[in-house]
């Protein structure tokens, strides 16, 4: 645990310079690890159409995370305190370099994989933090200068009162030892939650496995407390075809399905087998853990040899873990048989979502009313049955009483999810009435009223956002493009740069100052933007679409096609790329492709009058009058007074009247 979280340097990360690039081929990115000036540097590459180096983009790593016995992973940190994981880990057993894990698809994290406190709280020693900043609705900001290493207090408690005492030379030996907790002296069952504040993961998918209670900060949770006072846990409901998922924290999950520890009755626990302050050497290992077997089953069968078996080869095996696919790890549930098959084989990476019931598992009571509402926050957090989660909290919400901001907040997110901004504008204007600090909300409720077409409204509490904290990356982007849709492109390119500064491996606002560069005629400084922008994000659709305009305008019509086109490649259902690769197919004169992709445009989005627009032209230019006239008319019907629209119909009628 004290080598949980360290600095690297070059004798605790194992740099080869022959195993030091991986290619990863499901995204076609190649990447580096490399020492620079005594910094170590993650490096990524794209080969372009004639094999060169594309699209590089490097970040440096400031943590590692892991002791390196079974994988090491890479942290960066931004300037505004953000934490951010790499996409590369090395891993023990196999001695080579590897995805992340949760990175191994063809889409991936990349770069952009934000580290919160939770993450931290069970990495790491607790962060020095303001107080209040790690309650929830809070965006994770960490200090330059982080512990390393898990430490005492982690299992003792707070220590300051214990060393004080001690030190005062006034106080007796029982007055000190009450001033720290001791688990050793605490009941099984807390002895117990001590390790599952960490060690308690029924799954890594995104279920959630589980939610702080409501008030609990994220580091409030102290040794020889109930755990359950602190975290509410969740699980597959059974049956649902996840009873033997096999997961790398998943120690604690797989112990309490034993029967060894069922008819325990609870005196089996962790420390039963495990010294927290002594790890047996590997030599020792197989010895000391038969002796942990042999205090509960001391008569060994006769043909075992209870001086040399090894008990945890055979109903202990180790295996791969079904989300770290390149880590191996001691099953603890302990069985009579070991199971059928090759444990050791190589196993795919998971990319799906879970939809189906989810339970409480643990603690295994709580109150009928929290137990619902929890319930219902953990069915909509990732989609698992959003329509049975929104009833459910709708439902607490309605009964009157004090309502939990977390029960608006997932209400609001829930129905973000499926379109409906109204209620999630209201669910998380109630959220805000009762934290005004719930920073994540006050996001959401800026976006939710942008979309309802409140632009005055997002734009105030963009403004509030960026007031309470100004590295809110995301909150300045908004507000630029808010800014920028208005024509306030000065004030939306200080936006978007202030976005750069607090997190410069965020694409979206470089791509979007590019564009505002592109609408002054500021080219070069356009062209360097999205450059760095798809250097970042090399998928980013938008900053394909600002390039083909750019490329447009310097007269490049083929080039401008064949960005227009990854655009739409990338993000189908974008209309402004889909009209943009429309007009640039109508400028290269391919007007019947041009129409094909207006006319599709307009199906999709009848709404959007500029689509109705483009295509009434296009009609116009084709000789097909009488329907350039009925798209003129759909745009005067959707935007009453629009100019280009009056005057196109108004010459198309003179035209239809000419003989």
């Amino acid at each position: 645990m004290a080598r949980s979280f360290y600095k690297p340097t070059p004798e605790n990360v194992p740099i080869k310079a022959a195993a030091s690039h991986y290619y990863h081929a499901a995204s076609g990115r190649g990447y580096a690890m490399l020492w620079r000036d005594g910094k170590l540097i993650q490096r990524r590459w794209q080969k372009d159409a004639a094999g060169r180096e594309s699209n590089v983009w490097e970040m440096e790593a400031h943590y590692v995370v892991g002791s390196g016995n079974h994988a090491q992973t890479f942290l960066h940190r931004s300037a505004n305190g953000e934490i951010t994981e790499l996409p590369v880990s090395w891993y023990a057993r196999e001695q080579k370099w590897g995805m992340s894990p949760g990175f191994d698809r063809p889409k991936h994290f990349d770069f952009t994989r934000r580290i919160d406190h939770g993450c931290m709280f069970c990495h790491n020693s607790y962060p020095p933090i303001e107080a209040g900043e790690d309650r929830f609705g809070r965006v994770a900001a960490f200090a330059e200068e982080l512990p390393q290493g898990i430490d005492c207090q982690r299992c003792h408690g707070p220590g300051a009162q214990h060393i004080g005492r001690a030190a005062s030379g006034r106080s007796d030996a029982k007055s000190i030892r009450e001033a720290i907790v001791n688990p050793a002296r605490l009941s099984p069952a807390l002895q117990m939650d001590v390790c599952l504040q960490c060690h308690l993961e029924t799954t890594s998918a995104l279920l959630p496995q589980g939610t702080r209670r409501f008030g609990r900060s994220v580091y409030s949770y102290r040794p020889g407390q109930p755990l359950g006072e602190y975290m509410v846990h969740f699980d597959h409901a059974p049956g649902a075809g996840h009873d033997d998922k096999f997961e790398i924290v998943g120690a604690a999950y797989r112990l309490r399905k034993s029967a060894c520890f069922l008819k325990s009755e609870g005196r089996l626990t962790c420390t039963t087998c495990h010294n927290p302050h002594q790890v047996p050497r590997r030599e020792q290992a197989k010895a000391h853990y038969r002796q942990r077997c042999q205090q509960c089953h001391p008569r060994l069968t006769a043909h075992v040899d209870p001086d040399s078996s090894d008990c945890a080869s055979c109903h202990m095996p180790k295996r791969r873990t079904e989300d770290a696919v390149q880590v191996v790890m001691t099953d603890h549930l302990i069985q009579r048989l070991k199971p059928a098959g090759d444990l050791l084989a190589r196993l795919p990476e998971k990319d799906e979502a879970y939809r189906g019931a989810i339970v409480v598992y643990y603690p295994e009571k709580l109150p009928e009313r929290e137990q619902e509402a929890y319930l219902g926050i953990a069915l909509v957090a990732h989609g698992a049955d959003r329509d049975r989660g929104i009833a459910i909290l709708e439902g607490v919400a309605g009964r009157g009483g004090p309502i939990e901001p977390k029960v608006w907040t997932s209400l609001g997110d829930a129905r973000m999810a499926e379109g409906n901004f109204q209620a999630a504008a209201k669910a998380y204007s109630a959220a805000l009435n009762l934290d005004a600090g719930l920073e994540k909300a006050r996001y959401n409720y800026a976006h939710a009223l942008e979309r309802l077409g409140d632009d005055a409204g997002a734009q105030r509490e963009y403004e509030r956002l960026i007031a309470a904290r100004s590295g809110f990356a995301e909150a300045h982007t908004g507000l630029g493009d808010l800014l920028a849709k208005s024509g306030q492109r000065e004030r939306a390119a200080a936006e978007y740069q202030a976005a750069i500064r607090s997190r410069s491996a965020d694409a979206e606002p470089h791509s979007r100052l590019g564009g505002i560069y592109l609408a002054q005629g500021r080219i070069s400084e356009a062209n360097e933007e999205l450059k760095t922008a798809l250097r970042i994000d090399p998928d980013l659709a938008d900053a394909h679409n600002n390039l083909a305009r750019l490329t447009a305008a310097q007269g490049d019509l083929d080039g401008a096609l064949k960005s227009a086109r990854q655009a739409a490649s990338l993000d189908p259902g974008n209309a402004e790329i889909r009209l943009n690769l429309g007009r640039l197919l109508y400028m290269r004169n391919d007007h019947r492709a041009a129409i094909t992709e207006f006319e599709q445009l307009v199906r999709d989005r009848p709404e959007l009058a500029e689509a109705h627009l483009s295509l009434g032209i296009a009609y116009g230019e084709s000789g097909r009058l009488d329907a350039a006239v009925m798209e003129f008319r759909e745009v005067l019907r959707i935007h009453p007074g629009h100019p280009e629209a009056r005057k196109n119909l108004d010459l198309a009628l003179q035209m239809l009247k000419t003989p």
